[in-house]
């Protein structure tokens, strides 16, 4: 189910990156970079602040993976390491705007959107996750949180078979490697995620 899941999360990335570096230019990509740092150093930070053990660091095709020794903290610890890094990003994002520099912003911004979702594998979802444990009987919302993030994975799916035959059509080489590739990672996301149990929560 792990290797599922790893090789769905590279097939992704790898369609993002075509995607990227088809469509945005150098100036773009150096910005998006740096708000990955950003968001990177926002998990680390309040990970020191609230002495949660970092586990270690690595890069992968991925992006930039933080691990912490949750084990040794407390779930509302966690839940908040989590949140710190699209945290920062929104207030990056809110000064950036106030001065006009709307271009960097936006990365900030999508950024935070995009790892505040509640999808397994996202910050939203683990943080989510790790709230549920501090309530009286947890199996009922986090139940309920596996079911939501199976619906929403559904959701992506069908809108990633669209884009597949829409772009077949209009293009049966590129644009349909991209989102093809994009649908079979989600499919396969779905698969594993069904299956998943157990604490998750230690990469950012």
């Amino acid at each position: 189910m792990k290797n599922h899941v790893g090789l769905s999360s590279q097939i992704f990335c790898i369609a993002a990156y075509c995607f990227m570096f088809s469509f945005l230019s150098g100036r773009q990509l150096l910005l998006y970079f740096m708000s990955v740092l950003l968001h990177e150093a926002g998990h680390i930070l309040s990970m020191l602040l609230l002495d949660v053990p970092l586990a270690g660091a690595h890069i992968t095709m991925g992006g930039i993976k933080i691990q912490g020794d949750f084990e040794r903290c407390s779930f509302l610890s966690e839940a908040l390491v989590h949140f710190s890094g699209p945290l920062i990003n929104i207030l990056v994002f809110l000064l950036l705007r106030h001065f006009r520099c709307y271009e960097a912003a936006l990365g900030h911004a999508a950024i935070a959107v995009f790892n505040l979702i509640p999808l397994p594998g996202h910050d939203g979802y683990r943080a989510l996750f790790a709230l549920t444990h501090c309530a009286r009987d947890p199996s009922v919302l986090l139940y309920g949180l596996r079911l939501f993030s199976l619906g929403f994975q559904m959701v992506l799916a069908v809108f990633s078979a669209w884009l597949f035959w829409f772009g077949a059509m209009h293009d049966p080489f590129g644009t349909t490697l991209l989102y093809g590739s994009l649908f079979f990672s989600v499919m396969l996301n779905i698969g594993s995620y069904a299956r998943w149990e157990g604490r998750s929560g230690n990469e950012m």
